[in-house]
């Protein structure tokens, strides 16, 4: 069984010819598709680059276009503050005031949101937009 410091022994070594064969093997397939991306691929392994140092670039470009594609399909709605009116006995004006944050495009259906969840009356003269958040 190996151990750990097998492992990074064996990290500087050449691959075997069993593993080069393995590697060869499983990156046909990917040069047989039609996508642009294995052709890169293919290419540098053409002139000569590992497929550690293949993968090592793919991961850099894989990142990158992660955080693109989650920038295009996120977007940006609204947070509402909204203020309830809740009885309270013990006060002299008989209520409190709270605030509850909803997030929603339209401030009268936030303000409906929250009026249904807490059951209490909201003070749309209150509500105010505090920000946004991002949701994808």
């Amino acid at each position: 069984m190996a151990t750990d410091d097998d492992s990074a022994e064996n990290a500087d070594e050449e691959p075997s010819l069993r593993q080069q064969a393995a590697a060869e093997r499983a990156f046909q397939e990917l040069r047989d598709t039609e996508n642009p991306f294995a052709e890169l691929a293919a290419k540098l392994r053409d002139r000569g680059a590992t497929f550690p140092e293949i993968y090592d670039q793919y991961a850099a470009v894989e990142e990158a276009l992660g955080e693109a594609a989650m920038a295009e399909e996120s977007e940006l709605i609204p947070e509402w503050e909204i203020t309830v009116k809740i009885p309270a006995p013990d006060t002299p004006s008989n209520y409190r005031y709270e605030t509850r944050v909803r997030t929603h495009r339209d401030r009268g259906v936030a303000e409906q949101e929250v009026e249904m969840a807490f059951g209490y009356d909201v003070v749309p003269e209150k509500t105010k937009q505090v920000g946004y958040a991002e949701v994808l």
